[in-house]
């Protein structure tokens, strides 16, 4: 009885743990993932399935070494981890080897299928030896370097010569963030027979390096047929040779006004060429220009010695079409040519230019191509607006396919820009800039830092106009959108309410008060009242103004207000300083008493003047003119008058031309004494013979007495015989007579 008690308890305990057994989930075979043999060292394979295995799995890593490829075993090496991956010594990696992973626990063992290889194919050789880098004379792109394989390698000479390992260099310049990895065949090992150094580095020349660039180099290497990259040798740093500039450095001008007659000074500038475009040390410039319409040698302008360090040129050229041409060079040689044609001729400029700001120190410029034209680059040009003078533009080249350029040279925020591109066309051998397109632009805007210059032009009756001058462009820092017109009218008053004009006939702006201790409100926006047909009140709290605006007047005013302007951009706003203003409505100018009061009282006083004395004035103004009728005129006859023909010999002067109806004339002598006075007298004379008569006239002349006057503007008249005239005083002495019209005068 007790043992089949105990029989059937065993029973219990078996068909207990068949149940369990076959209850429990079937437990996957871990995976072999990948082994590296590593040459007298170590053989390290990885699996997977840990994580899915049961709690204390353990693993153990069998690697079998055989005599052939899936052939007899020839020994077996194993390791225990509980781990992913497992290291067992191995004496060499040219065998042929079978790896297998089995996961064990308590009672329970799964084993992953048999992987047979040749060690090479899973071989991670040992690094090469990197012994030197050098540059190679008169081979600017080149660098020579030797290596060696190390000893005890797994592959033959034999092997290496037949291309059986595969090579990467690894190279980085000091310019270069990353490092450039290329393969490259490095078999330079040369094999000498039967000898103890079977393995001799011999120079490997690469030419694939930029000139004058210092580099570091490392190289690596694997069996072909390996997955597995040797480490990398140590690394090696060599700078290459100079070479002549591979470009000619960016060239542009600059061109400026010089206040001479046909002449234009014109700035070249250019841009120092990166390293990797220098190829060496950059001795100097050259720059010239030729003028001229052949652009030949007989106008030639040049610079001079250029250093290193400069980076422009001033000529003064005539205003003539000029080509100008930029090189450099280095101890290898010159650069090629760069030119650039002045003055350009008229080519399209660029469309739809627009700046955008991208942060503080950094513009965008975006443009369109020029319409049915071929562009054979952009110059973008940017200069900061002062009010002293255009300063030297910063300027950038980009290619003919770039429609924008991201800009940061001296750009700073709150400073205003006018920034420019123009397309550049080429002709023969040079570029020829077009016309500019331009527009201003900030990176960022800010508050003004000043405010404007606010005065006071004209004070009126009852009225006020202001004047104002915008800050200097520094100061704005900005664009300015608008100016705001406030006003602080008289003490006690809260409010501004005037009666303005005719709403069709226009509104005229009132003054602005403090309402509430607050200067708020648009004019345009304030409310109104309408009183009549003709007339509304306007309650306002500043006037609005366009940025263009520079003057604004006030009217209906009375009583002392204080003015000040704010100029806003859109970052913020500043205020000019405040002015105060007495304006007085009923006050009366000076010059308004002088004209409506003075004046009519000046006026009226003449004209009683004129009144009360009105006879003498008649008499002064219109004096009494004799009548004509009864004067000796009425029968006097006229007659023409006598020629005298003078003869200082004789003591008589002969009268001919004497008209038919001369009978009587006065006639006016002045005779001179020696003393040189005279003493003039009128003598009045008969006539001449009668008409007809071809009997000579005579003048008689007799020296004036103090009581026989000569009078001046008389007549001459003539004498009818000789005995008259020597009565007149041609009787002794010599006398001499001048006709001076009808003046007769007679020197002593």
């Amino acid at each position: 009885m007790l043992g089949t008690c105990r029989c059937i308890t065993h029973l219990s305990l078996v068909l207990g743990v068949c149940v369990a057994t076959a209850l429990m989930p079937p437990i996957p075979a871990p995976s072999l993932l990948d082994c590296v043999f590593l040459e007298n060292s170590t053989a390290t394979c990885w699996w997977d399935g840990v994580d899915q295995a049961p709690p204390n799995t353990t693993y153990t890593l069998q690697v079998d070494e055989m005599l052939q490829l899936n052939g007899v075993r020839f020994q077996s090496r194993t390791c225990s981890t509980a781990g992913s991956s497992c290291s067992v010594f191995i004496l060499t990696a040219t065998a042929n080897y079978c790896v297998s992973v089995a996961a064990h626990g308590n009672g329970w063992e799964v084993r992953s299928a048999n992987r047979c290889l040749h060690g090479l194919e899973a071989v991670k050789l040992n690094p090469p030896v990197f012994h030197r880098l050098t540059p190679v004379q008169g081979h600017p792109h080149c660098l020579e370097l030797q290596w060696a394989i190390p000893s005890a390698f797994a592959l033959s000479p034999q092997e290496i010569t037949k291309g059986h390992l595969q090579y990467q260099l690894r190279y980085q310049s000091d310019r270069e963030p990353y490092p450039h990895i290329k393969e490259r065949d490095l078999r330079c090992v040369r094999n000498i027979p039967n000898s103890a150094q079977s393995r001799e580095s011999v120079p490997c020349l690469l030419c694939l390096f930029s000139p004058f660039t210092e580099y570091s180099v490392s190289i690596r290497y694997r069996y072909y047929r390996s997955p597995h990259w040797s480490n990398w040798s140590r690394v090696q740093q060599a700078c290459t040779e100079e070479a002549a500039p591979s470009e000619a450095p960016q060239l542009w001008k600059w061109v400026e006004p010089t206040g001479w007659e046909r002449q234009r000074m014109v700035t070249l500038l250019w841009k120092p060429l990166p390293p990797f475009l220098a190829n060496g040390n950059i001795l100097g410039y050259s720059v010239s220009c030729w003028c001229g319409v052949s652009l030949g040698g007989t106008h030639l302008w040049d610079c001079g010695i250029l250093l290193p360090s400069n980076t422009s040129c001033r000529l003064v050229l005539p205003l003539e079409r000029c080509s100008c041409s930029l090189t450099t060079r280095t101890a290898a040689g010159p650069s090629p040519t760069r030119r650039v044609a002045l003055p350009a001729p008229d080519n399209p400029a660029p469309e739809a230019l627009s700046v955008l700001p991208q942060d503080d120190i950094t513009l965008q410029v975006r443009w369109t191509a020029p319409r049915n034209w071929t562009a054979a680059g952009y110059v973008v040009e940017w200069v900061e607006v002062t009010g002293a003078g255009p300063p030297r533009p910063s300027w950038q080249m980009v290619d003919r396919d770039a429609q924008n350029a991201i800009i940061t040279e001296g750009v700073q925020a709150e400073v205003r820009y006018l920034v420019s591109v123009r397309a550049l066309y080429w002709a023969r051998s040079e570029v020829e800039p077009g016309e500019a397109v331009a527009v201003e632009a900030y990176s960022r805007q800010g508050a003004p830092s000043a405010g404007p210059r606010f005065w006071v032009t004209e004070v009126g009756t009852g009225s006020v106009l202001l004047c104002w001058e915008p800050m200097p462009v520094e100061q704005q820092h900005g664009f300015i959108r608008n100016y705001t017109l406030y006003c602080l009218g008289p003490d006690g008053q809260d409010t501004c309410e005037y009666r303005l004009a005719s709403l069709w006939g226009g509104l005229q702006t009132p003054c602005v008060r403090k309402v509430n201790g607050t200067y708020t409100g648009h004019v345009t926006q304030q409310p109104f009242l309408l009183l009549d047909t003709f007339s509304v009140i306007m309650f306002v709290a500043g006037v609005v103004l366009p940025a263009d605006a520079r003057s604004h007047s006030f009217s209906d005013l009375r009583g002392v207000y204080t003015f000040y302007l704010v100029s806003s951009t859109d970052a913020g706003s500043s205020s000019s300083q405040q002015i105060t203003v007495d304006v007085e409505r009923d006050h009366i100018p000076l010059v308004t008493v002088l004209s409506c009061v003075i004046l009519p009282i000046l006026t009226a006083l003449m004209l009683v003047a004129f009144l009360w004395h009105r006879e003498r004035v008649v008499q002064l103004l219109c004096p009494a003119v004799p009548d004509p009728a009864f004067s000796s005129l009425s029968v006097w006859t006229p007659r023409m008058p006598c020629w005298v023909m003078k003869d200082a010999d004789k003591t008589s002067a002969e009268l001919v031309g004497c008209s038919e109806n001369d009978h009587s004339c006065p006639l006016l002598v002045i005779p001179l004494t020696e003393h040189g006075h005279s003493n003039p007298a009128v003598y009045t004379v008969p006539g001449c013979a009668d008409p007809g008569s071809e009997d000579t006239c005579y003048l008689s002349v007799s020296s004036p007495t103090a009581g026989n006057p000569v009078q001046e503007d008389g007549q001459s008249e003539c004498s009818q015989s000789p005995s008259q005239a020597n009565e007149l005083g041609f009787g002794g002495g010599r006398k001499a007579w001048t006709r001076l019209g009808t003046v007769l005068k007679i020197q002593s």
